[in-house]
Parts: C-alpha cells; structure tokens; sequence
C-alpha cells in the first residue's frame, strides 16, 4: 500500500478546500493504521513460526 501524497498547506486555506483537506488527513490516519497492522501481522505470524521450531 503507498503512503498518500502530502500537500503542502496554504497561506490561506478557503472554506471550500476545507473537506478535501479533512479527506486527506483521513486518508493518511487510515493509511498510517493499515501500516502499523500490516506490521502487528508480520510480527505474530514470525511469533509463530518460532513457537512451532
């Protein structure tokens, strides 16, 4: 999965880019949890792999 591209933020943000930017940090949570359970899920199926040895 990639990481979302960042944007860089304005001097002066409208009130109608306002719901594109909440998307993208939504985006990038979501994105940062799916990473840390990708992780969590490599590190128990190693866990187990050990226990079986």
């Amino acid at each position: 999965m990639k990481s979302p591209i960042p944007i860089k933020a304005k001097e002066k943000v409208s009130k109608k880019d306002n719901p594109i930017i909440k998307v993208l940090r939504l985006e990038e949570i979501f994105w940062t949890i799916s990473e840390e359970l990708d992780g969590l899920c490599i590190e128990k199926y190693i866990a187990i792999l050990l226990l079986k040895k």
